[in-house]
Parts: structure tokens; C-alpha cells; sequence
């Protein structure tokens, strides 16, 4: 049988557009062997990879869609980076991101993500955001326990997206 990977772009709300393509791959029982996403693309793909089935994925969004203050109140918990809000956040949260990027000045520390990381419940999905620029930057944050990455610029930068890829996700483990 071919193998697939799966591609999954960004752009806020056009994200949610994922969501059917993810279960019909699931009426067809065929998985991908990598995923790779941006943006909100990104977050979809960290939750099929994490093992979330379409129909799982889309009723978390929906539900989370009919209750904009409790979303409100996550993002901007999520943005913090304080410990607080990291709990805060994770209380019910299948998917944490720690944003190693400060929004106020865009400095970047993946030191921050990595003190952050063992503070993510197990069962929670944990993604390491922003400041993923190599192979070596994947590899740190999977050494520090962290599911997924979201890596953005350095894709939409590159001269060879796909290479990119390839050498960030080559002999990184799976977990299943």
C-alpha cells in the first residue's frame, strides 16, 4: 500500500477545514505517516497525531465554539506564560501550547517552553510553539516531552519546505 503524508495549512477559522477531510480519512481507515501543519492547521494536526479521531476533533471545536468566554479566558491564559495560567489552561484542556515567543516584545526562549513542559499533565497533549527553526530545535523540544511543534516561519522562510520537513521529523520518535 502508498503511503501519504498530510499537509495541513493555516488561517484561523479556514483551519477548520481540516476537519472533514480528517474523517473521511477515518471512513477510509488510511493514516498518514507524517502530519504536518501551520497555524491553526497546525492544532488540528497535533490532535489527529495525538490520536483524536475527526468526529472527536469536531465536537471539541464545536463545543468550545458555543463558549467564547471560557475560550477567551484560555487564550489569554495561554499567552501568559505564567505556571497559574499553565494550570489553569490544562484543567480540561486536551491540548496545551507553550508559546516560547513573548508577544509583547517577540523575543524567543525555548528555555521557557522546556521549564514549562514537565508542568503538562501526561494525558495532555503538549505543542511547543514558535522558535523552531532546525532539527536540533524539534529534537530539544521532543527531549523535553513536548507531542508536536507548530513551526511557522521557518517553513514559510525556507527555500525547500518540504526538505524542511523531512529533516526536522527524520528518526524524531512517534509517539502513538
Amino acid at each position: 500500500m502508498k503511503t501519504f503524508a498530510l499537509a495541513l495549512g493555516g488561517g484561523g477559522a479556514r483551519g477548520l477545514a481540516h476537519i472533514p477531510v480528517i474523517e473521511a480519512l477515518d471512513d477510509l481507515g488510511v493514516k498518514p505517516t507524517a502530519i504536518a501543519g501551520t497555524s491553526f492547521g497546525a492544532l488540528i494536526g497535533a490532535a489527529y497525531a495525538a490520536g483524536m479521531r475527526g468526529k472527536d476533533i469536531r465536537r471539541h471545536v464545536i463545543a468550545l465554539a458555543h463558549n467564547r468566554g471560557e475560550i477567551t479566558r484560555r487564550l489569554i491564559a495561554a499567552r501568559a506564560g505564567t505556571l497559574a495560567d499553565l494550570r489553569a489552561l490544562a484543567a480540561g484542556a486536551p491540548i496545551v501550547g507553550v508559546n516560547a515567543r513573548d508577544l509583547g516584545t517577540f523575543d524567543e526562549d525555548l528555555d521557557l517552553s522546556e521549564r514549562l513542559a514537565d508542568r503538562i499533565p501526561g494525558e495532555v497533549t503538549a505543542v511547543a510553539e514558535s522558535a523552531i527553526r532546525s532539527r536540533d530545535d524539534a529534537a530539544r523540544m521532543a527531549a523535553a516531552g513536548f507531542d508536536a511543534v507548530l513551526v511557522g516561519e521557518a517553513l514559510v522562510r525556507s527555500a525547500d519546505p518540504g526538505a524542511l520537513v523531512s529533516e526536522m521529523t527524520k528518526s524524531l520518535v512517534v509517539k502513538a
